[in-house]
């Protein structure tokens, strides 16, 4: 017999219903906590509806609450349902801009995404499944909103059968090295499912973006590992890099820069 599993919806579904999708986060972090204790296939913490009730009514930030929800759920994977081309919203985008946004939802730590589309559009039903799908390969260090206010996320792209060897520098030689330096906090590794090759994207979190300058991240880009691996035409030039900054919503409820 199979095992049946659970998945959470009291956030998201739940309380659309008995709230108008206007839990705020007081009201909602301690039963994640709770409900992580208890085990379920995942936590469907937010839909587009809660988005929006989030940003208009509760003038609440909802990436905020993903990054904090994501500090207490630590046994479960948490879960986001957007409108698919059209994100969170009430219009389609580019796709760089809904590529973008998966990004960021991976980046707060959201592990489990669904979607559906209003457009029912066979673009989107060819192009989101399977080059959507993001799934954590490890994560060390230290990293949430209390671990520094910028993000380094590094996109790199291997052909297959270089993935393996490309996991095992970054986790056994070259993120041990930046992490030797006091301002390069944690990094979270993400794996994109793509039809060829490999993607992936590794998500650093710093407290300082002399981080990048540093002796460390210079020593292990300097080793005989690194080099192995940059006679490969696909190493090292090719990756991506964007250095993000995080903005907070202060008291008097302006919006700037993180401290």
């Amino acid at each position: 017999m199979q095992d049946v599993q659970f998945a959470d919806t009291t956030l998201g579904d739940a309380q659309q219903t008995l709230w108008g999708a206007c839990m705020d986060d007081d009201m909602l972090l301690p039963y994640v906590a709770h409900m992580d204790e208890i085990g379920f296939r995942s936590i469907e913490m937010m839909n587009a509806t809660v988005f929006e009730q989030c940003v208009r009514v509760l003038e609440e930030d909802p990436w905020e609450r993903m990054r904090r929800c994501a500090e207490r759920a630590v046994r479960n994977p948490l879960g986001v349902r957007t409108r698919g081309q059209y994100l969170f919203g009430r219009r389609p985008l580019a796709d760089d801009v809904v590529a973008a946004g998966v990004e960021r939802l991976a980046a707060n730590g959201i592990r489990r995404h669904l979607c559906h589309d209003p457009l029912n559009s066979e673009h989107v039903a060819r192009s989101w499944p399977a080059a959507r799908r993001l799934d954590t390969l490890f994560a060390e260090g230290r990293f949430g909103p209390g671990h520094g206010s910028l993000l380094f996320k590094v996109g790199i792209r291997t052909p297959a059968g270089f993935g393996e060897e490309l996991l095992a520098w970054y986790r056994q030689e070259h993120l041990p090295i930046l992490l030797e330096c006091p301002e390069w906090n944690g990094c979270r590794f993400v794996r994109e499912e793509v039809h060829e090759g490999c993607q992936f994207h590794a998500l650093h979190q710093l407290s300082h973006r002399r981080a990048l300058e540093s002796s460390e991240r210079s020593r292990s880009r300097s080793t005989p590992w690194f080099f192995e691996l940059k006679r490969n035409d696909w190493f090292d030039e090719p990756f991506s890099r964007v250095l993000y900054r995080r903005f907070e919503r202060s008291p008097d409820g302006t919006i700037g820069r993180s401290a």
